[in-house]
């Protein structure tokens, strides 16, 4: 065989694959659409998605390591956890990861021009000079108990928290 004979064959087995992953991505969409998998039958056992789940799992597995091994990119547990999680998002990661594709820009959404969404973090930039920890008032007024992740803090451990 010669030079130009072997590209072949290594860029055949590299699109095979990733094809492979990609219909591997679409599986794992559906599965993880499936309402309760992961639930065991009435007796304990598990059930039908339960063997889908581990097929697939190994095909996946099996598929990003040889991909990985083609294009000489040490693979990670991540390439195969993202598929079986994101699907196709994830397939996409796995692309972008081994260079065989670009970051896809995000579109901005409706939602990006709504005031009440967070802003980035560079907009603390232009916050006012005397914000600062040196300035902050502890023995700002305290207005009651409040609940904070299903714990009631009464005053006296909020002024403490201060």
């Amino acid at each position: 065989m010669d030079e130009d004979e072997d590209e072949d064959e290594d860029t055949w087995l590299s699109d095979k694959t990733q094809k492979i992953i990609e219909a591997l991505a679409d599986i794992a969409d559906y599965r993880n659409g499936i309402p309760n998998y992961r639930e065991e039958d009435e007796n304990g056992f598990p059930n039908r998605e339960d063997g889908l789940s581990t097929a697939l799992h190994r095909a996946v597995h099996t598929a990003t390591t040889i991909l990985a091994a083609e294009l000489d990119v040490a693979w990670q547990a991540i390439d195969r956890d993202r598929i079986l999680r994101h699907g196709q998002v994830g397939y996409n990661q796995l692309l972008v990861r081994y260079g065989l594709a670009t970051p896809q820009p995000t579109v901005a959404s409706p939602r990006d021009n709504d005031p009440y969404q967070p802003k980035p973090l560079g907009l603390l930039d232009d916050v006012k000079t005397t914000w600062t920890f040196a300035n902050f008032d502890v023995a700002r007024p305290v207005h009651g108990a409040v609940t904070w992740e299903e714990r009631v803090v009464d005053e006296g451990r909020q002024r403490e928290l201060l």
